[in-house]
């Protein structure tokens, strides 16, 4: 979040426009300031060390370490250690899938910048943008918990919803310039806000399914048919991305044996020609 933040910041510098009755660009998050003068050509090295370095140089490099490491990433417990925040929730054959994610927030930060003074197409480049990745990753199911999957899915039909209501407002104001509110608004304006209203409690519910899913976990309490029930669901569902568990806990059995204790492996490494 704090990089795409920075990105966002340092994309907001290219973004210029002219204003009528004014001689040229001016920096539209700040329209008194004006751009290609002295003053923002001052600042334009910064801003292509910011692309550099938060655009390109950020996910650059998270991708170049999951490459550089994929045939540890589920064995190695150091490397796990290290990097499992990158992945952790992607199944094995996704495991790059949050570099294409931060891929997707840089390009619609972009879409919603330097495309606002043409709202159609802004518009469709949203909507296609966000249609094109739910439909993908509904199709793939790239979370190893499926929770996370239907909150996916959730919250980008909600926010397709949105930007159809947009589209339609547009294309109402474009045909009836003149009218400055009729039904067809009013119904939009309802339904903008029943959408927005609908997100906070989808994410209320799944915040607090997360906790409680959680809770259960940790709770010593806890029915063991049910607790075996739903490990058999979810091991079922998951089991291409637990081929690797056995070669991960027997690396962590040989870190952690005693000395001069040898450790029974739990796999058996297939014989060497």
């Amino acid at each position: 979040r704090r990089v795409h933040g920075l990105a966002r910041a340092t994309l907001v510098l290219f973004d210029c426009r002219s204003l009528p009755g004014l001689p040229g660009y001016w920096l539209k998050a700040a329209l008194i300031e004006r751009c290609f003068d002295s003053r923002w050509w001052a600042m334009f090295p910064l801003g292509l060390a910011g692309l550099a370095l938060y655009v390109l140089g950020v996910p650059g490099l998270i991708l170049a370490t999951l490459l550089r490491h994929r045939s540890q990433l589920f064995t190695d417990p150091t490397v796990i250690a290290r990097y499992g925040g990158l992945y952790k929730l992607m199944r094995r054959p996704y495991h790059t899938l949050p570099v294409l994610l931060m891929g997707k927030k840089l390009t619609l930060a972009a879409a919603s910048l330097f495309l606002s003074l043409v709202p159609s197409i802004q518009l469709a480049v949203l909507l296609g943008l966000i249609l094109v990745a739910g439909l993908a990753q509904s199709r793939a199911q790239p979370f190893f918990h499926p929770i996370y999957d239907r909150l996916d899915l959730a919250l980008t039909a909600l926010l397709s919803v949105l930007l159809v209501s947009g589209v339609v407002l547009y294309a109402d104001d474009a045909a009836n310039p003149n009218i400055k509110t009729s039904l067809q608004d009013r119904v939009v304006v309802v339904l903008v806000f029943t959408t927005i209203a609908a997100l906070c409690a989808v994410a209320v519910v799944f915040v607090t399914l997360d906790v409680r899913q959680i809770r259960r976990a940790r709770d010593s309490g806890r029915s063991a048919a049910a607790f075996e029930a739903q490990t058999e669901q979810l091991v079922r569902a998951r089991l291409e991305d637990l081929s690797d568990a056995g070669r991960f806990l027997d690396k962590l059995n040989v870190r952690h044996a005693p000395d001069g204790v040898e450790m029974t492996p739990l796999t058996r490494e297939p014989p060497t020609q």
